[in-house]
C-alpha cells in the first residue's frame, strides 16, 4: 500500500510490536511498559487482533501508527459494534505531511469490512484538526481534575520503602456511573473488562456511601465511581489514603461534562480542559447524542 516515496502503509503485524514501541518512546520521550502493546492490540475477546496500521520508512522503522480498540457501545440499552481510535503517533520529520490522514482512512476502511458502525476517540492538540479535516465530528470536550497529595510523614515513608500497589482485589466492581445516571455510554461487559484489566494495575475502594474504580501507578487515576452525595467526601479520603500509600503524585479523574460526577467533583475541585471527543458513523441512523464518558472509558485508563 505505497503512500509516498520514503514510506508504506500496511496493517500492523505482532512482530512489528517493538518497532511500535520505539516509536512510542520517540515521540513521548519516554519507554513504554513491557508487554503493553502487545496485550493492547491482540484484542481475542472481539475476534480482531492488531487492528492498526503503522507506516514504514525506507530502512523499515515504523515512523507512524494509527489503531483502534474494538467495543460495544450501549444505545438506548442496544449494543453498537464500535471501535475506539487509539495510539495515534507521527515521528516529527512525518508530521504535516498528510500521513495521519491516510492512517484514518485505512482504519475507517477496516472497520467497515468488520461491519463497525461508530468510531470515536479522544485526540490530542495534533490529531483534532486532521480527524475534523477528514470527516469525522467533534461531539464535546471533556473535563479533567487534578487532586493534589499531600507530602506527609507516611507519603515520603512509603516513597523509601517502595509503593505497596493495590491493597484491593482487582476489579472494575460493575461501576458504571453513566449508564446509571441514564445516558448511553461504552458497554463494560465482562470480556471487556478483563481486557482492560490485563493492562495495568486497577482495583475497587469502596465505603459506606460508595465506590470507585482505581489505577495505580506514579499517580492514582480514578477510572469511575458510584457515589451518593453525601458519600462523596469520605470516598476521596479513602482514594486519598491509598494515594499515601503508593506515594502517588496525583489523583487525576475524567468525565464528560453535564455529568452527575462532574457536578460533584466541578464543586470541589477546578475543571481543566482535557481531551476533545470526536465520532466517526458509519451507520448515520445512529443517535449518538446521549453518549457520554469517564476516564475508565479513555484508553490511556
Amino acid at each position: 500500500m505505497p503512500t509516498g516515496n520514503d514510506y508504506t502503509v500496511r496493517r500492523i503485524r505482532r512482530g512489528e510490536i517493538p518497532g511500535l514501541e520505539r516509536l512510542f518512546s520517540q515521540v513521548y520521550k519516554r519507554p513504554v511498559t513491557d508487554g503493553y502493546f502487545e496485550k493492547k492490540l491482540s484484542a481475542h475477546y472481539a475476534g480482531l487482533e492488531y487492528p492498526g496500521f503503522i507506516a514504514v520508512g525506507s530502512k523499515g522503522e515504523i515512523v507512524a501508527s494509527l489503531c483502534m480498540i474494538p467495543c460495544s457501545i450501549l444505545i438506548n440499552g442496544i449494543g453498537i459494534k464500535s471501535a475506539q481510535l487509539t495510539d495515534g503517533m507521527t515521528n516529527i520529520g512525518q508530521r504535516r505531511s498528510g500521513l495521519f490522514g491516510h492512517l484514518a482512512s485505512c482504519i475507517q476502511d477496516l472497520a467497515k469490512q468488520e461491519a463497525i458502525e461508530l468510531l470515536f476517540g479522544f485526540p490530542n492538540q495534533d490529531a483534532f484538526p486532521a480527524l475534523l479535516k477528514n470527516g469525522w465530528i467533534w461531539k464535546e470536550d471533556i473535563d479533567r481534575f487534578e487532586i493534589p497529595v499531600k507530602r506527609s510523614f507516611n507519603w515520603y515513608l512509603s516513597r523509601l520503602t517502595g509503593r505497596r500497589g493495590a491493597t484491593y482485589m482487582k476489579s472494575s466492581g460493575g461501576i458504571h456511573s453513566v449508564l446509571r445516571n441514564g445516558f448511553d455510554g461504552l458497554d463494560r461487559n465482562k470480556q471487556y473488562i478483563d481486557y482492560k484489566l490485563s493492562l495495568g494495575t486497577y482495583g475497587i475502594i469502596e465505603s459506606a456511601g460508595g465506590k470507585a474504580w482505581i489505577k495505580t501507578g506514579s499517580d492514582i487515576s480514578i477510572g469511575d465511581m458510584e457515589v451518593e452525595d453525601e458519600g462523596f467526601d469520605g470516598l476521596m479520603k479513602l482514594i486519598i489514603k491509598e494515594a499515601v500509600k503508593n506515594a502517588a503524585g496525583k489523583i487525576h479523574f475524567q468525565c464528560s461534562r453535564g455529568s452527575r460526577l462532574h457536578h460533584l467533583f466541578g464543586k470541589r475541585y477546578r475543571a481543566i480542559p482535557s481531551f476533545p471527543v470526536v465520532i466517526k458513523k458509519l451507520n448515520q441512523g445512529l443517535d449518538t447524542d446521549r453518549i457520554r464518558f469517564t476516564y475508565a472509558d479513555i484508553d490511556i485508563f
